[in-house]
């Protein structure tokens, strides 16, 4: 029991208390700083006072027994709803932009009126399948979705002016058709997916983000593609975009994650932002010549894939790349790769050989080991990366030179001390 005493519980007050499973806030607190109930495992039922005017970030994070938010009719700043926690619309007293849905919840309809989901607002709600979208809804936020690993269908009502929903997937409407436009999430528990004719992009998190529509749908096994698409299309289940003259696949922007083998079709010129991203079951994989790029975070968490070949067209290959692709064991980097970004094999505890091409003028391998080229010698410039899972690292010629000039001098000098 919180005494009355207390104004207000600061940032990650019960952090951790797996084994609170109810609480009683007093009227005297004022605010709930963020995290305040992160992992509070058995908490089921929790009820806000009328005092509390300020309610921090991620407060009821990873709360997987929550199912219920109670709050005070009296409160001037919060609302509930069918368990969930809403700001309220300063005029009307109703809800107007829905905080947190309780992650206990397996099916929710957000009441009419509701004009916002706010960021994260169903993120880990693990047990959701299926979300009933009112037409007031007018924005969602960043993250709304992340990690609703059951979610089957999200349904939007008709009349709403903003979004719509296809193949129980949410899109943004075309003002002018009323069509799907926009892809905002697939549902994470879907196996097959179609993208319509009229889909012209995918969501963003923000410009620097990128692509999160598709991000942990783990059941994903195929995306199709209408034909009639003039901006994408599908090749072997994966999702392209579609090259404006031969109408044929140009560049890849999502595998699917149930995939355990792909061959990317001749003619692709990228390999897109997280395009392989936590692909567990990918284990081979073929890149053809005609792919020039290799996008940040390509292949993050592959872990299945043990060896990967970076054919001759490849030029650039982004940070992060193959991060966290703990099966990976050797890595083969053609000669036109002349840029290769941070952390590119980060995490890669199994990699124990990065060879490259001799006629590479800006990379080398010595013992499994990626180096730049020294430009007139040839020769191994700066260590750029040491394999994970290698012991030990051989010394090249001039590093044993360096230590034996180094070793004559000491015993030079031990000699003259001796003589003195």
């Amino acid at each position: 029991v919180i005494p009355d005493s207390v104004k207000s519980i600061g940032d990650g007050a019960f952090n951790g208390c797996s084994s609170l499973s109810t609480l009683v806030i007093p009227d005297s607190v004022k605010s709930i700083g963020e995290c305040a109930f992160s992992d509070c495992s058995s908490l089921s039922t929790l009820v806000i006072p009328d005092s509390v005017k300020s309610i921090g970030k991620r407060a009821f994070q990873y709360c997987r027994s929550l199912t219920e938010i109670e709050v005070d009719s009296n409160n001037l700043k919060y609302f509930s709803y069918d368990g969930a926690l809403f700001t309220k619309a300063p005029t009307t007293k109703a809800p107007a932009t829905l905080v947190v849905c309780p992650e206990g919840k397996q099916r929710f309809t957000i009441p009419p009126g509701v004009t916002n989901i706010g960021n994260h607002a169903f993120k880990d709600c693990s047990s959701l399948s299926t979300l009933v979208i009112p037409d007031s809804v007018k924005s969602i936020g960043d993250w709304a979705f992340q990690y609703c690993h059951s979610l089957k269908k999200i349904e939007v009502d008709s009349n709403n002016l903003k979004y719509c929903s296809y193949d129980g997937a949410l899109f943004t409407k075309d003002p002018t058709t009323k069509a799907p436009a926009t892809l905002v999430v697939c549902p994470q528990r879907k196996q097959h997916f179609t993208i319509p004719s009229g889909m012209t992009s995918i969501g963003l998190v923000d410009s620097h983000i990128g692509f999160v529509a598709f991000q942990n749908c783990s059941s994903l096994t195929e995306i199709e593609v209408d034909s009639k698409n003039p901006k994408y299309c599908s090749y072997d289940g994966a999702l392209f975009t579609k090259d404006p003259t031969t109408k044929a696949p140009a560049a890849l922007v999502v595998c699917p994650r149930g995939k355990q083998r792909f061959t990317i079709p001749s003619g692709v010129t990228s390999i897109g932002f997280l395009a392989f991203d936590h692909c567990f079951s990918l284990s081979t994989l073929v890149i053809p010549d005609s792919v020039k790029s290799i996008g940040v975070l390509a292949f993050q968490n592959c872990s299945s894939l043990t060896s990967i070949e970076i054919p001759s067209g490849v030029t650039s290959v982004g940070a992060g790349a193959f991060q966290d692709c703990s099966s990976l064991s050797s890595i083969k980097l053609a000669a036109n790769v002349t840029s290769i970004g941070d952390l590119a094999f980060q995490n890669c505890s199994s990699l124990k050989e990065i060879e490259v091409d001799s006629n590479n003028p800006k990379y080398c391998s010595y013992d499994g080991a990626l180096f730049t080229k020294d430009p007139t010698t040839k020769a191994p410039a700066t260590l750029v990366v040491c394999p994970e899972g290698k012991q030990f690292l051989q010394k090249t010629q001039q590093q044993k030179r360096q230590q034996l000039l180094s070793s004559v001098q000491r015993e030079s000098s031990v000699s003259l001390f001796r003589l003195a």
